[in-house]
């Protein structure tokens, strides 16, 4: 066979695997929706935990802390009496900072298989999980699932590079994919009550060096590297459009970086220490 002939074939096997793969996520999509309304009216009951905190904390605020190279430990302990949120390799940091979060979150497969025993041995009593690990058997007993909807936007992403994100307003029944834990962690927040939310560490620009890009990395290399600022970026749009339009503030408190997002502040101007 040409050359021309093995073009031809491995873009038809390439159309055809965007096909499979598009018919795929949309029955999944589907199957996940259905799931969904299962939740909502109250058959689905795993996710019950979620549920009895929503609204807790109506009209708090809180602090969510990204591990951008933004990020101190001095920042982080200038918050150590406030309501916080973290995520992914933090967690290797508690111990260091004599300091844990009031809240914890983790979604991405790789990173969680990873960091899944230090993220036992930190104890947290609040820890969110993406609802697709629940099954495992060493899982901490009172982790709190949440069904993260990794469905609705994937195809566009991977294929047309085109980030969109939606905003669930029920945690119960889907948290929206956006890229990142963060804005996970965002979603949970606005459910669980929060009604201030200021980011720190969430600097959303990515170096090539890697070292430069976390203040603690989780050491997991993701192939979409250069294009995390964008789809990230995409997704905070949208948290602050519906963050907008429900009486919700979100600041960035981080020192620096790429996200101009939301409005920025000076996190010495705010916290008391």
């Amino acid at each position: 066979m040409d050359i021309k002939g093995i073009l031809r074939k491995n873009q038809y096997t390439y159309q055809m695997g965007k096909i499979f793969r598009f018919i795929q996520l949309k029955i999944e999509n589907s199957l996940f929706c259905i799931g969904g309304f299962f939740r909502r009216i109250g058959i689905d009951k795993r996710y019950d935990e979620i549920e009895n905190l929503k609204g807790k904390y109506d009209g708090e605020r809180c602090f969510i802390i990204a591990t951008g190279p933004s990020l101190t430990s001095e920042d982080i302990l200038k918050v150590k009496n406030e309501y916080t949120f973290t995520m992914n390799a933090m967690c290797l940091k508690f111990n260091e900072l004599q300091w844990k979060p009031t809240f914890y979150g983790i979604q991405d497969e790789k990173v969680f298989h990873r960091l899944k025993n230090d993220i036992l041995r930190a104890n947290i009593k609040y820890t969110f999980v993406d609802g697709a690990y629940r099954k495992e058997i060493d899982n901490g007993d009172t982790w709190i699932y949440f069904p993260r909807n990794y469905f609705y936007n994937a195809y566009a992403a991977h294929f047309k590079h085109i980030y969109k994100a939606k905003f669930s307003i029920d945690c119960k029944e889907c948290v929206y994919e956006g890229f990142t834990i963060t804005y996970s962690l965002i979603q949970i927040a606005v459910y669980l009550g929060f009604k201030e939310i200021y980011l720190m560490g969430c600097d959303c620009s990515y170096d090539v060096d890697r070292s430069k890009s976390y203040f603690v990395d989780h050491g997991i290399v993701d192939p979409t590297f250069k294009e995390a600022g964008n789809r990230m970026t995409a997704a905070y749009y949208r948290a602050k459009e519906f963050a907008d339009k429900n009486n919700v503030k979100i600041f960035n408190a981080t020192r620096g970086g790429k996200l101009e997002v939301f409005e920025r502040v000076n996190l010495d101007d705010i916290v008391n220490y």
